[in-house]
């Protein structure tokens, strides 16, 4: 048995005090805990998490394959972290608000998300990034070994 992971921030660790304890209770019981960061990893083991291991994050390629030749527009999906994301280790919430911000005065932007704009169902995000000229992406955090 699995536990599989992509997730990082307050109660999902993977520094100490991040209140993520219940992973470390599941640990216990299954075979694997997999996240998709090495630097998760990482953390996890030197945390005691023997069983922490890495599987890459994957696509579906019924939703997202290439795009139309013509394209417009600069796109964000991504939700406004709150501020208790601010005290994550590393954390680059508010530079991902600032981008927004700054992006909002290109008229062909648009930002989608809680908080940044109106909500896409993630069936309709692949119809979405392949119309656009460019989208714009930014973790919460990019110290973390292949986590994005």
């Amino acid at each position: 048995m699995c536990v599989w992971s992509g997730d990082i921030g307050p109660g999902k660790g993977p520094w100490k005090g991040s209140k993520d304890d219940w992973q470390y209770a599941i640990a216990n019981h299954v075979d694997i805990m997999l996240f998709t960061g090495t630097g998760q990893v990482e953390h996890h083991r030197e945390r005691g998490m023997k069983n922490a291991a890495y599987l890459q994050i994957g696509y579906d390629t019924d939703r997202y394959f290439d795009g139309v030749s013509e394209r417009s527009g600069i796109v964000f999906m991504g939700q406004n972290y709150g501020p208790q994301f601010d005290g994550v280790p590393g954390s680059e919430a508010q530079l991902r608000r600032d981008v927004v911000k700054a992006l909002r005065s290109i008229p062909e932007f648009v930002a989608y998300g809680s908080g940044f704009g109106a909500q896409m169902p993630q069936a309709k995000s692949g119809d979405i990034y392949r119309k656009s000229l460019m989208a714009v992406t930014i973790s919460l955090v990019s110290n973390l070994g292949r986590y994005t």
